[in-house]
This record gives structure tokens, sequence and C-alpha cells, in this order.
């Protein structure tokens, strides 16, 4: 391990001593620099029940979705059997570099897929939410099906979002807007 290549200001630098502090910080500078902000999305596999357990239970998450009700670790490994198992629903996390952002599923519905985000608190306006629904509305089982997110009134950011990505507003009821 007597060179390391990269580029800085398109110029090359190499690296000739293992313990070159200097030259270590540098390269973590430009390496985390390239991947600052790229976001991709995982699909659904049966190693992520824990961690979208701890993204459906966080308190925020909670406060905007359609059933205020805690979910039980039970409950959830039964739902996540059958998410795994079903073909027409369609599961991904989204994650910044190695770690996890949040979630986007479509659940299937009599004339489509129903819509359903969820991001970490602390990844909020930063814009993945809109990144990673363009990138998984451009899945090729997604791909030219109708898709429709139900979104309550009170909920100013997902509405904000949902127009941004050209979603109409279909209807009002009591509680939530449908936007499609």
């Amino acid at each position: 391990m007597y060179l390391y290549n990269t580029i800085k200001n398109n110029k090359k630098i190499f690296i000739k001593k293992r313990n070159d502090q200097k030259a270590y910080k540098d390269l973590f500078i430009i390496l985390s620099k390239i991947k600052k902000e790229k976001i991709f999305l995982v699909k659904k596999n049966k190693n992520q029940l824990n961690e979208i357990y701890k993204i459906q239970t966080e308190s925020n998450a909670r406060k905007y979705a359609n059933t205020k009700k805690i979910i039980t670790y039970q409950d959830h490994k039964i739902w996540f059997k059958k998410m795994l198992l079903s073909k027409s629903y369609h599961h991904f996390l989204i994650k910044k570099n190695v770690l996890t952002v949040g979630l986007v599923s479509y659940k299937p519905s009599k004339k489509g897929y129903i819509i359903s985000i969820i991001i970490k608190k602390k990844y909020r306006n930063k814009n993945y939410a809109y990144t990673a629904i363009k990138m998984s509305l451009s899945n090729k089982e997604i791909i030219n099906k109708k898709v429709l997110a139900i979104v309550k009134k009170n909920n100013i950011n997902s509405i904000r979002l949902f127009r941004k990505l050209k979603f109409s507003l279909n209807s009002k009821k009591k509680l939530y807007m449908k936007l499609s």
C-alpha cells in the first residue's frame, strides 16, 4: 500500500507513507465530498425488519400517519412478513451513503398504488423525499401506474412535496387530501 491515487483540483496526489495523517485526512475530505449528497434506494429484503421498525415508530412519523396507534414489534413482524411475500407491494429504504434516511413504499390499491414516505427527523428539509420519490416513480414495476398520495390537511410539508412532484388535488375530505 504505497500509493493512493486521488484527484484534488484536477491534480493527482500521491501518498507514499502509510502513516501520513494529513494525506489520509485530505483523501477522506475528497471522498466525502464526492458522496456528500448521493442518495439511492434499496428494495425490500429480509434484513430490513429492525431498520424499518425504528423508522415507523419514530414519534414524528406517527404524527402524520393514517393511524396514530403505536405499532408493536410483534405486529410489525407480521406485517413485514406479508409485505416481503407480496409481489405487488413495493418498499424502498432511502439511503445516503451507508446511512438510512427514510423509506418510501407503494401499497397496492384498486386503481394503482398508494404512496407513503417517512423521512427521519434529522434528514428532513434536505430534498431527500423529493429525490427518493422521483427515483422510485421510475421503477419498472411502478412506471405508468396510477399513484395516489393520501395526505392529512395539516401536513403542509407533504402537500408541498406532492404538488412539487406534479400530483394534483383530487378530492377533499374532512381529514385527508388525495393527491394523484
